[in-house]
């Protein structure tokens, strides 16, 4: 059977790996990708293609998985592909083993027992943020999660810079989206900011924390990268959140926070989530097939 993976990033990543699962050969995977620099480069020893390659390639089943699968489908509705030759897959479907994730967790622990310290005592204002808030509030293990997120004041920028360069558990990437508002600094724009774990290892997908910036008003907040503004009483007051023997802080209100990001559900999780009505809904497999017929 021949097998075709849609996304060469973390939950492609772990899709291939659970291919066994399917006792499936692994010579009889590959990847298709929006990214452009990932094009004719391979993943864990498979090719990646360009999207529009799909209709030269002969393929038996299409593999989607993660947080992006709504928009995968609408994009490939122009090829007409009947819908017994989609699988989507859910998280536990996908989820590596317990020992794997508790490396992955202790991982992010490490990185973070460096950052949050040096980010205190810089007084630099930072927040937990979407998925790592969630994970955070819901006390699951960070290891279950492709990258965790955490904010930072706009106003800090340059202190943070400095303090990043400081660290020797992660390297910083400083990631710019066109068509997005972004920061110049030394001639480099960016308007995200990627700190991946130095730690190598092939069977562990390496987490990474993402430093979103939030450019702080007296009424609101606005998110640079996503571009999305919230109400400023999220973080007009300090909240605390333990994780192991780190303090942690998080927005004020962050369940009524949480609800906003992800709806009222947020406190379940949840195999796949969609977006529906501009909000992260939990949806299930049938809504995927509706979606293709539709």
């Amino acid at each position: 059977m021949k097998i075709i993976i849609f996304g060469s990033g973390y939950h492609g990543r772990l899709a291939m790996r659970k291919m066994e699962y399917y006792k499936l050969k692994k010579n009889s995977i590959s990847f298709i990708d929006n990214s452009k620099g990932k094009h004719n480069q391979k993943c864990l020893g498979k090719k990646i293609f360009p999207v529009n390659k799909l209709k030269e390639l002969d393929y038996d089943l299409i593999v989607m998985c993660g947080r992006n699968i709504q928009k995968q489908i609408l994009q490939l509705k122009k090829f007409n592909i009947p819908s017994k030759k989609y699988l989507f897959l859910g998280k536990s479907e996908i989820r590596p083993k317990k020992q794997l994730l508790k490396k992955r967790s202790n991982l992010f622990y490490v990185m973070l027992t460096e950052l949050i310290p040096k980010l205190e005592i810089h007084k630099i204002n930072y927040w937990m943020d979407y998925s790592g808030l969630l994970s955070l509030v819901r006390n699951e293990n960070f290891g279950e999660l492709s990258d965790i997120e955490i904010a930072i004041d706009y106003n800090n920028i340059n202190k943070t810079l400095q303090v990043l360069k400081s660290c020797k558990t992660f390297k910083t990437n400083l990631i710019y989206v066109k068509k997005k508002k972004f920061i110049l600094r030394n001639g480099i724009k960016f308007n995200r900011i990627c700190l991946f774990s130095k730690y190598r290892k092939n069977n562990i997908e390496l987490p990474h924390i993402d430093i979103i910036i939030k450019i702080i008003s007296k009424k609101n907040t606005f998110n640079m990268f996503l571009e999305k503004t919230f109400p400023i009483k999220y973080w007009e007051r300090n909240s605390f959140k333990k994780y192991k023997s780190l303090n942690l802080k998080i927005p004020h209100l962050a369940r009524e926070y949480l609800c906003i990001l992800y709806g009222k559900n947020w406190r379940k999780s949840t195999e796949f989530w969609g977006l529906q009505n501009k909000k992260f809904k939990s949806v299930s497999k049938k809504f995927y097939y509706n979606l293709l017929n539709n």
